[in-house]
């Protein structure tokens, strides 16, 4: 094994769990490749970088996708107050 390769299976998390949304979506769109749970990871709902925060483009807030929604006619990420 390389020396990155190595270094490689070391970063990686002994017991890698797929991100909760992940999987919620690939239960019914079968095409969804779910992505590997890095955040909360004590949490039982583990979380990918999709899923973990959004940021507002309006206020600049960070929070979890869930109090967000995006504007069509705007193109822009809300949260939900700014809404």
């Amino acid at each position: 094994m390389s020396d990155d390769a190595a270094s490689e299976a070391r970063s990686r998390p002994s017991n890698p769990m797929n991100c909760y949304y992940c999987d919620q979506i690939a239960t019914t769109d079968h095409a969804y490749a779910p992505r590997t749970g890095e955040f909360d990871m004590g949490s039982e709902a583990r979380r990918c970088a999709w899923h973990w925060r959004f940021v507002c483009d309006h206020c600049g807030e960070a929070g979890h996708f869930m109090t967000r929604f995006y504007c069509p006619a705007s193109g822009r990420l809300l949260c939900r107050e700014t809404g």
